[in-house]
C-alpha cells in the first residue's frame, strides 16, 4: 500500500526573533529572499516504511538549468504556471517517477495507491495509465484526510515543525547566501531523511487504520464536536472535564462512532 501528498514550502518563513540592543525599541528583520515564494512537493510513502523518490513544482515556462542541476538524481522535477500541482504534474509524476520507482524496488503489481479528492488526482487520463500499470488509484474520504491521511500525521506534522529550524540552521551555516530554489531541493532532503524515518511511516498507516486494515484505529473523536462525544441526549457541562473528550487522540471505535452519528453519515 502506497499513499501520495503533496504540500507547499514557505521559502523565506518566520524562523524566530531577532538579535537587538537591549531596551531597542525599533527592531526589524530583512527577509533574505522572497518571503511569499512557495514550492510544491510531492511525496510517497509506503506501509513497509519506504519513500518514493519526491517531486517538485516550480513555477516557470521553462525549468532554469541551475534549478534543474541543483536537484538530487533521484528527484523529479516539474514545472507548471504558478507552481501547483496540476493534472498534467501528476500524470508526469506517476509515469515518469512513481511507477519506475516501484519497478526498481521490485514492487509486485497490482499496488494500492492511496490519494486525497483532489482534481488533478481523478482524471480519465490518469485512470487509464494506472489500469495500464496496474496501479489501483483510491481516493480517501472528502475532509476527512486529517484522520485518514498517514502523511499528515507521521511527516506532514513533523516535517513542518522542522522545516522552520532547518532554515534557520541553514542561514546560520551560509552567512550572506540566499535560500532560493536553487539550493530548496538539498536542504528539503536533508529534511525528509531525517523527519519521515521507516518506522514513523510504518506507525502512520497503523494509526489511520489503512494497513493492516483496521476500522477501530480512526480517530473519531477528530470527527465531532467535544461535547458530542456521548451516544445520548444528557447535555454534557463544557467547565466539567471530566464529562468532556478533550483528548483528540481518546479511544473511540467505530460501533460508538456510528451510535453517535449515524450510519448514514
Amino acid at each position: 500500500m502506497k499513499i501520495t501528498f503533496y504540500t507547499g514550502f514557505q521559502i523565506c518563513p518566520s524562523t524566530g526573533g531577532v538579535l537587538a540592543e537591549k531596551g531597542a525599541k525599533n527592531v526589524y528583520s530583512i527577509d533574505e529572499g522572497s518571503s511569499k515564494e512557495n514550492i510544491t512537493a510531492m511525496f510517497s510513502f509506503s506501509a513497509n516504511g519506504k519513500k518514493c523518490c519526491p517531486m517538485t513544482v516550480n513555477p516557470y515556462k521553462r525549468i532554469p538549468e541551475k534549478i534543474a542541476q541543483s536537484s538530487t538524481a533521484e528527484w523529479g522535477i516539474a514545472r507548471s504556471d504558478r507552481g501547483w500541482m496540476t493534472c498534467e504534474v501528476f500524470y508526469e509524476y506517476i509515469s515518469n517517477i512513481f511507477h519506475p520507482f516501484l519497478t526498481s524496488q521490485g514492487v509486485i503489481f497490482p499496488v494500492v495507491l492511496f490519494v486525497d479528492g483532489h482534481k488533478s488526482h481523478l482524471t480519465y487520463q490518469l485512470s487509464v495509465l494506472c489500469n495500464k500499470l496496474k496501479i489501483e488509484i483510491i481516493a480517501l474520504y472528502p475532509i476527512a484526510t486529517r484522520i485518514l491521511q498517514p502523511a499528515d500525521v507521521a511527516v506532514f506534522r513533523p516535517v513542518k515543525m522542522y522545516w522552520r529550524e532547518a532554515v534557520r540552521d541553514w542561514h546560520a551555516k551560509h552567512p550572506g547566501d540566499i535560500l532560493n530554489k536553487v539550493t530548496f531541493a538539498p536542504l528539503l532532503r536533508e529534511l525528509i531523511d531525517f523527519a519521515a524515518k521507516p518506522e514513523t511511516l510504518v506507525k502512520g498507516f497503523q494509526a489511520r487504520g489503512l494497513y493492516p486494515l483496521n476500522a477501530n484505529a480512526v480517530v473519531y473523536t477528530k470527527c465531532i464536536g467535544k461535547n458530542t462525544t456521548r451516544p445520548t441526549n444528557e447535555k454534557i457541562s463544557r467547565q466539567d472535564p471530566s464529562t468532556v473528550l478533550r483528548n483528540e487522540d481518546a479511544s473511540m471505535d467505530y460501533a460508538t462512532f456510528v451510535n453517535i452519528v449515524g450510519k448514514r453519515k
